[in-house]
């Protein structure tokens, strides 16, 4: 019956110790998908980031050229320097697709900036939740590790007993036969 009782509890830690070993190789899975998804977040970072660049170059050399030509001559005498009426609603037109052009520029440079944002937060919560992960596969590890060393103890004890029950029984029959030939004498 304690043979019985000792082989139940050492198999349910068996159990457990299966489940624990389940558990901590489904959470290496998940680090690893988190792993994934943060170096993919990392490589758009570094995209956005070069077209940001990318884009202030280039607004930097719109407003370059726009403060050179408006240092040198004025807007007014560019547009009534035009040598017809055509020519003028020529440079109105292109000096309205400038502006325009300067003002778009600085609005993709502010979602640019947004999505970037945007994306390091998302890396960041990543990054939270692969640390979450990693502690609790810390915690699963020390609850193997406790329930490996029960099981050893467990199996120690059980061992020592079945010793000890095999010496009893040797006493027992040496004692059986020691009778036995007391009776017979």
């Amino acid at each position: 019956e304690q043979k019985k009782n000792s082989l139940g509890e050492l198999s349910a830690l068996n159990q457990r110790i299966s489940q624990q070993e389940s558990l901590i190789k489904s959470i290496r899975g998940e680090v690893s998908l988190l792993d994934y998804d943060i170096s993919e977040n990392n490589q758009i970072i570094d995209a956005l980031s070069r077209d940001l660049g990318k884009l202030r170059e280039e607004y930097a050399a719109m407003l370059f050229s726009a403060q050179k030509a408006s240092g040198k001559i004025d807007k007014l005498m560019f547009l009534f320097s035009a040598h017809s009426f055509d020519q003028l609603l020529m440079r109105l037109k292109y000096m309205e697709q400038y502006g325009k052009a300067r003002q778009d520029q600085a609005v993709a440079i502010g979602k640019v900036q947004l999505i970037l944002k945007e994306q390091v937060r998302v890396t960041e919560v990543k990054r939270g939740e692969k640390n979450n992960l990693l502690n609790d596969e810390l915690k699963q590890n020390k609850q193997l590790t406790g329930l490996k060393q029960k099981q050893r103890t467990l199996v120690g004890s059980l061992e020592k007993q079945e010793k000890q029950l095999r010496k009893d029984l040797e006493a027992t029959k040496k004692a059986v036969a020691e009778v036995d030939v007391l009776i017979a004498k």
